[in-house]
């Protein structure tokens, strides 16, 4: 509704703005403390020092130094933000969290700014763009990417389908890889055909496209990688998030073991992926 009756008012409002509309524009907001909540959110959101964090958050149990908060689109107003959070954790390196664009085939890519979402021809084309900011963010540094990435390999012996396969051969290209597949371990993320969550309606295809991202440092140290957050709720019969959450153990020399995980809850719309023995946390929406 938002965009086709009211595109030419939408198009002129701020990012804060947008964000806050977006959100109170949900379902639930007939529920009286819902739409209470939501306005106390957007009170917080229009003022001037309110930046977005993409509904991400990065926590450790070590300091987090040369914090930083980018948006994909810099200035640009979005319908959908995306970016990622970074910061420095002893130990580790450059630790990122992210949150990349997925391909939302039920929305006309981007139609909603002018000209579209900085000129993007497509979800795939934003995500591709996405990656490399990634890629160039992790530079050579000692490091990993945590996140809900929308993009993931292609696997036919085991039925994995990717909607951006060429955006996440671009981490693989700059010697960044990720931890599952260092293992060989290809297994879905966003499992259309088993989680209850995806798999009530027309089964969707079976995707790997969360994941810990290592740089070329951490490549021979993987000690392990799990799936995990796949028990179903008490009395819900549905597991966290339709995402399922990756979990990898690793060595990296400075102490006896670290674990990275990334993990999406849809309940309470948060995600967190975080790391054992004094760990970076990441969690997105």
């Amino acid at each position: 509704c938002l965009v086709s009756v009211c595109e030419s008012a939408w198009i002129g409002t701020k990012q804060r703005c947008m964000e806050c509309l977006v959100d109170i524009s949900q379902p639930d907001i007939q529920d009286v403390i819902n739409a209470t909540r939501s306005a106390a959110r957007c009170r917080v959101a229009s003022q001037e020092n309110h930046r977005p964090t993409f509904g991400i958050l990065l926590a450790s149990r070590k300091p987090l130094t040369n914090l930083r908060t980018v948006p994909f689109k810099g200035n640009q107003t979005s319908y959908l933000i995306h970016g990622y959070l970074q910061a420095d954790v002893g130990g580790v390196g450059s630790v990122i969290c992210t949150y990349q664009t997925p391909n939302l085939g039920f929305l006309r890519p981007f139609g909603i700014t002018s000209p579209p979402e900085g000129g993007y021809s497509s979800f795939e084309a934003a995500n591709i763009n996405e990656t490399a900011r990634l890629v160039a963010a992790l530079g050579q540094n000692p490091g990993v990417i945590l996140g809900d990435n929308n993009n993931g390999p292609i696997n036919q012996s085991v039925s994995l389908f990717s909607t951006n396969p060429n955006a996440f051969q671009l981490f693989s290209d700059n010697n960044i890889r990720s931890a599952s597949l260092l293992l060989g371990r290809y297994e879905c993320t966003y499992c259309g055909r088993s989680n209850p969550l995806l798999s009530r309606g027309v089964p969707e295809a079976d995707e790997m496209i969360d994941h810990v991202l290592l740089s070329q440092h951490y490549h021979s140290s993987v000690i392990e990688v799990k799936r995990v957050f796949l028990d179903l709720l008490p009395g819900l019969g549905v597991p966290l998030s339709d995402h399922y959450g990756v979990q990898a153990t690793i060595n990296t020399g400075n102490e006896n073991q670290v674990q990275l995980s990334r993990w999406k809850r849809q309940f309470s719309a948060w995600e967190a992926a975080f790391r054992r023995w004094q760990a970076p946390q990441c969690p997105s929406q």
